[in-house]
């Protein structure tokens, strides 16, 4: 068996609490030596990352989801719930699922762009832990 490294970018779409998502936008930004302060940044920070494991090896893409969910986007909308989470208010059901539906859209390009294989786990929290 071969164990190989992916890329997970869930917390790029962990958006329920804005004071966390907003300490990984940093983190992100850090990494990827990007200022994150529009949802085109945090796109661009994204990519950089990609571009980056890519680099190194990687070609393989793991989103841990607790289901799937496509809603129409638009740009303006997309920075609008951006600018809302930055500045630590919550989005409410519709936006979120936006942001989230619209992140791994671009993600998926990515991935589907440079031939890796994605993975999805649909169902389990981030937070779901097995008994011991």
């Amino acid at each position: 068996m071969k164990v190989l490294p992916t890329f997970r970018p869930d917390k790029a779409m962990a958006v329920e609490d804005p004071a966390s998502f907003k300490t990984y936008l940093s983190k992100l930004g850090a990494a990827a030596g990007i200022e994150i302060h529009s949802y085109q940044s945090l796109l661009d920070a994204l990519k950089s990352r990609h571009d980056y494991f890519h680099a190194a090896g990687g070609r393989l893409s793991d989103h841990g989801l607790n289901y799937f969910v496509y809603n129409d986007f638009t740009e303006a909308a997309l920075e609008q719930a951006f600018q809302q989470l930055f500045a630590g208010r919550q989005l409410d059901a519709a936006a979120a699922a936006m942001f989230k539906s619209a992140t791994l859209h671009f993600i998926c390009q990515w991935n589907h762009a440079k031939g890796w294989v994605q993975q999805f786990h649909v169902g389990p929290s981030a937070t779901t832990t097995a008994a011991s």
